[in-house]
């Protein structure tokens, strides 16, 4: 009988040790993190905010200056005044995304983007036109122009300086040149993948040390791609003489120590301008086997 009791007592107390281990394992899974730690904190610089640009509230609140490096955009269309550029850049290392909208101008404005000697500019993505001083009208170096539509601007289209890119920009119907790229203060430059048409005066105008390939210039009234200076490389454009112009050829090409290759001319021999000293791949009629891979094709 005692036997008994004491087993029973026995496994009384190992029941209850196990009951009281089983709880405080149960314990511990109950009270530890349930929730995934948190992420590390981001060890990335944070990006600048971009700044919006606004019609102005009055005429006396033209021109909108850029005066400080960043990234800037139109946040709708602008519309200028008379006497007044509508955007002046005034800094170096700006950014100015159009974002989609335009600039425009009215009788008696300044240009639509204007500025003085600056460098690393960068202006893309929008239309500019109607601007009677024109429509991006600065010394700009080192600089860049995309994605971009300059329409109708008295005294031309684009006119920027050395070492600055002019890509995917059509420039038509403008009151002076279309595209015009200086080397005043820079080494070289490169207008391609662009369309010019339609302007007064040239169509296409470099000053040196500038590759100009891949554009399309046709209907101008003065030369469809004008070369002033030494250092150029004319290269697999599209050009096209205005036969009703009084004045100016295809290519017209006034110094030496240029190369001129590979480019499409829809007229005739004559239409090519070119002095002794250059690079000029010969002149082949299209229609017949090309000999020479560096031809010019005139059609």
């Amino acid at each position: 009988m005692k036997r008994t009791l004491l087993d029973r007592l026995g496994w009384a107390v190992a029941g209850a040790l196990a009951i009281a281990l089983i709880g405080a394992l149960a314990g511990v899974v109950q009270g530890g993190p349930l929730d995934p730690p948190a992420p590390p904190a981001s060890t990335l610089p944070l990006v600048e905010p971009r700044t919006p640009i606004r019609q102005p509230a009055t005429a006396a609140d033209f021109p909108i200056v850029i005066s400080a490096p960043g990234s800037y955009y139109l946040a709708e269309n602008i519309t200028g005044v008379a006497g007044k550029d509508g955007i002046q850049i005034a800094a170096d290392a700006v950014t100015l995304d159009l974002d989609g909208f335009a600039l425009v101008g009215v009788t008696g404005a300044g240009a639509g983007i204007g500025g003085g000697l600056r460098r690393n500019v960068s202006v893309h993505n929008g239309s500019v036109r109607q601007w009677d001083g024109g429509g991006i009208n600065g010394d700009f170096v080192d600089s860049t122009f995309e994605d971009l539509r300059l329409l109708s601007n008295n005294t031309g289209g684009i006119s920027t300086n050395g070492d600055s890119l002019v890509s995917r920009v059509v420039a038509t119907n403008n009151g002076g040149y279309g595209i015009r790229m200086g080397n005043s203060y820079g080494s070289g430059g490169v207008i391609r993948d662009s369309t010019a048409s339609g302007n007064s005066l040239d169509g296409i105008l470099v000053l040196g040390r500038v590759l100009v390939v891949g554009n399309t210039s046709i209907n101008n009234w003065a030369v469809q791609i004008h070369v002033l200076n030494s250092g150029n490389r004319i290269d697999s454009n599209n050009v096209e003489r205005l036969v009703a112009a009084e004045f100016g050829l295809a290519i017209t090409v006034e110094t030496g120590n240029n190369v001129i290759i590979r480019n499409s001319i829809r007229g005739v021999n004559s239409d090519v301008s070119v002095v002794p000293g250059n690079t000029l791949g010969q002149l082949e009629n299209a229609g017949t086997p090309i000999s020479n891979p560096w031809a010019n094709i005139v059609y």
